[in-house]
């Protein structure tokens, strides 16, 4: 599914925070959207979730604008900050992003969409724990089960790798590179060789605006960084890749 952003503009009341922000997603691509903190970037994805409206501008999904509820069947959705609810087990989050899809209760293929989804992040063993038991990585994955869940077309990730140790860390980064061969996945990212290593296109954010936008070799550049951040750096292409591995017995 591709992603269409076109002039959308954002306020909050002390300070404006998108100042018409076009750009296009391909679809069935792992994009990572970078910038220096107070960029934009959390801003663009709530937009682009439905959690924010837009004063200007509009985002399309395959050339439309779906209804709220399309929307939510369509999109899997990560924030940036979540806080784990008291007694609530971890398989009853994941299963309520299937909302969209029953009326009352969900059924036994909601759940089934549910357990799939804690399998394919490697947590199936956390499905009875209550959320307020879990690590701060636990609950980050919990929600990246909850996401998939639904079954997206499209993933949405805001700094979806907080709290992960590095083995997590890969392991997700792995996943999403996996799916975006299906599902076009957009991921808020701050840590640039995670970017480089698992994105195939980037979005540069600063100041509430595009900076550069298109294929990782394309603007994955040293004076486009510098431009964004003011750090100067050395791009390495070739990096012996870090592949994370079961621990022996």
């Amino acid at each position: 599914m591709s992603i269409k952003i076109e002039e959308v503009e954002f306020s909050y009341p002390s300070r404006p925070a998108l100042r018409g922000v076009t750009v296009e997603i391909p679809p069935r691509s792992f994009t990572a959207v970078l910038g220096p903190n107070g960029a934009g970037k959390s801003t663009l994805m709530k937009i682009m979730a439905s959690v924010l409206k837009p004063r200007r501008g509009a985002v399309y999904f395959d050339g439309r604008i779906p209804r709220r509820e399309e929307l939510y069947r369509t999109v899997g959705y990560v924030p940036q900050r979540a806080t784990p609810g008291g007694r609530l087990r971890v398989i009853d989050l994941v299963v309520s992003s299937r909302k969209p899809y029953f009326r009352f209760f969900p059924t036994a293929g909601d759940y089934r969409a549910a357990e799939d989804a804690l399998k394919r992040v490697g947590i199936s063993h956390l499905r009875d724990r209550f959320l307020e038991e879990l690590s701060g990585g636990e609950f980050q994955l919990v929600l990246l089960a909850r996401a998939l869940a639904v079954e997206p077309r499209v993933l949405l990730l805001d700094e979806p790798f907080n709290n992960l140790d590095l083995r997590h860390q890969l392991e997700a980064a792995s996943l999403l590179r996996k799916l975006s061969s299906d599902v076009t996945v957009v991921a808020v990212l701050h840590d640039l060789n995670m970017a480089l290593r698992y994105a195939d296109y980037a979005i540069f954010m600063s100041r509430g605006e595009v900076y550069a936008a298109g294929p990782i070799k394309a603007v994955f550049r040293e004076d486009v960084i510098y431009d964004v951040y003011g750090v100067k750096t050395k791009i390495l292409w070739e990096i012996p890749a870090v592949v994370p591995q079961q621990p022996p017995g």
